[in-house]
């Protein structure tokens, strides 16, 4: 049985009318990103001409990226996997929807999907042009896995490992390896097992997976209901879950996804997500943006790269921090939700069921069972994630009455921030450390029972972090790592120049009708690609060439398996 996919300005201070606008112009003060980041949008690719996103290496934020479906019809490009990730446009026809493909499937004009993604991540910023994107600087690595009528999981979880850096069969080696992917995508259904295995390898890599919880009202979708997924739910200006957004614990925070307020006819969307576009009908035409009236941006789609923008600024602060820490502290920087509104009593509830709809809205509950920990915040989650981190090794085994040596020596700061100092301290008198104040330090282990042993961490700045391990007579166990890392201050990724091509000579002369030739070589100055190939399109008698087109020879596929859908 086959499963569809979908496709799934909060940058200002909250207010009494906005509590949810998620503050990042106050973590803009502190960072605007880095360039050691990349972020890759998984999604339907990209379009590079928009001025505020742009080739990297020529002033803008976009990485070369690669195609993963595996269709060609849904590709839409002529063509299946190459690395090509511009977006040709989805647009569906009435005659298309006999197809398998679009099976269940509405026709209509080419969503731009992944350059509205892309753009709320990172547009070009500061610049007075368009809109700014919630890091500044990090780089995006546009991922293709859907496009006309979706797209399959088989091509979506190669996209996922491709992009962090992960060998995948048949594709060249992915040369920037993200640390965020944003999945503004998703179907119903309990988590496939094939993206539990993929989400643990890029877990285990340190990445963080973000995705958006669903627009039907119920049910949290996949992937956003995968262990160790940030997923997230959309909600109103106001801070109550917007009607169509999905709900549940799987959700780890909520952020804006836009929502309209006024229903009259012709009137003004008053809170979209505006972002960048294309304004082609079906195939490309000149880039804009979305608006209020004719072209609004709305949906959970729309609330994951927020989030995943923030994660950006968090890494900028702090390299070190994994995918579960990030989760963790974009949970602790969140804001509460409101308990009141002026339009709604409704609470929100857990789902019981794929049935259990709640298409209206409702006020998230605050145990985070609903809409997650809190509303997302910039400001909140770039202080959690200047917080230094302490880390514990603790010995292999442990036996009753032996010394317990434990080492703190693997905590770290944030970047540019040391630690200050180590505090230690035991729960059980009879049982102390010997070393209160250092970073390391030992206790003896108990004959019976258990105590715990805790160990605070100040940096430079007077930021905490605690860890704490459990002693027994047979083992000294915590959650905390062993070591903490020690990259804070990410390295600035360097980006591809762009594609060069010289021709020698520039200009040749011939007698008509004489029979001779002349040669011409085109050198290429750049190319990711092995394969590279020129032709000449105009040759005009007393001029030079016109011009060279420059190709590049890809032709892979894949497997075919499950289907998706995009969002609204």
């Amino acid at each position: 049985m086959s499963t569809r996919r979908s496709i799934s300005g909060a940058t200002r201070k909250s207010s009494a009318t906005t509590p949810s606008a998620v503050d990042a112009v106050t973590a803009w003060d502190t960072t605007t990103g880095s360039t050691g980041i990349v972020i890759a949008d998984l999604d339907t690719g990209v379009r590079f001409e928009h001025p505020d996103l742009q080739w990297a290496g020529a002033g803008g934020r976009l990485l070369p990226g690669y195609t993963f479906i595996s269709d060609t019809f849904v590709a839409n490009d002529g063509d299946a996997q190459d690395a090509d990730a511009s977006d040709p446009g989805d647009w569906v026809t009435q005659a298309d929807l006999s197809r398998a493909e679009c099976s269940g499937g509405t026709a209509g004009n080419s969503s731009w999907h992944g350059t509205r993604t892309a753009g709320l991540l990172g547009a070009l910023s500061n610049n007075g042009t368009g809109i700014a994107g919630m890091t500044w600087s990090a780089w995006l690595l546009p991922v293709r896995v859907l496009g006309k009528c979706g797209g399959l999981d088989s091509d979506i979880v190669a996209g996922m490992l491709w992009a962090a850096g992960i060998h995948v069969n048949g594709v060249p080696d992915n040369p920037y390896p993200a640390r965020i992917e944003n999945m503004s995508l998703g179907g119903t259904g309990a988590c496939p097992q094939q993206y539990i295995d993929v989400i643990s390898q890029l877990t285990a890599k340190g990445v963080l997976v973000v995705a958006s919880a669903g627009n039907e009202g119920g049910l949290v979708d996949t992937p956003a209901n995968c262990p160790g997924v940030a997923g997230v739910a959309g909600i109103r200006h106001a801070g109550t879950k917007v009607g169509y957004s999905s709900l549940g614990p799987e959700v780890a925070l909520s952020a804006p996804a836009g929502n309209c307020v006024n229903t009259a006819p012709g009137s003004a969307c008053l809170y979209p997500v505006t972002s960048a576009t294309n304004q082609g009908a079906t195939t490309p035409g000149a880039y804009g943006y979305t608006d209020q009236v004719n072209n609004p941006n709305l949906g959970t789609s729309f609330s994951a790269p927020i989030v995943s923008g923030i994660a950006g600024l968090m890494l900028a602060a702090n390299g070190n921090l994994n995918s579960a820490q990030l989760i963790s502290r974009l949970k602790e920087g969140s804001v509460a939700f409101p308990q009141t509104s002026a339009t709604t009593t409704t609470m929100c509830h857990v789902p019981a069921s794929s049935s259990d709809l709640q298409t209206v809205e409702c006020i998230c509950t605050l145990d985070g069972q609903t809409c997650g920990a809190g509303m997302a915040s910039a400001s909140g989650a770039l202080n959690a994630a200047l917080r230094p981190t302490a880390a514990v090794k603790v010995p292999p085994s442990v036996g009753p009455g032996t010394n317990v040596t434990l080492d703190g020596s693997g905590s770290s700061a944030a970047c540019k921030r040391t630690i200050a100092s180590y505090q230690w301290a035991s729960s059980d008198q009879a049982h102390p450390v010997t070393n209160s104040n250092g970073p390391s330090t030992t206790v003896t282990a108990p004959a019976t029972g258990t105590f715990t042993v805790t160990l605070t961490i100040t940096d430079d700045a007077g930021k905490k972090d605690v860890a704490t391990v459990i002693i027994s007579s047979s083992a000294a166990t915590t959650s905390a790592p062993a070591t903490a890392g020690t990259n804070a201050c990410l390295t600035a990724i360097a980006v591809p120049s762009p594609v060069t091509i010289s021709i020698s000579p520039t200009a040749g002369s011939l007698q008509a009708g004489s029979g001779t030739t002349q040669s011409f070589s085109a050198t290429v100055g750049y190319t990711l690609n092995t394969q590279v190939t020129w032709q000449v399109n105009t040759v005009r008698i007393g001029r030079r060439f016109d011009s060279v087109c420059v190709g590049n020879s890809h032709d892979h596929r894949a497997a075919r398996q499950q289907r998706h859908q995009r969002w609204p």
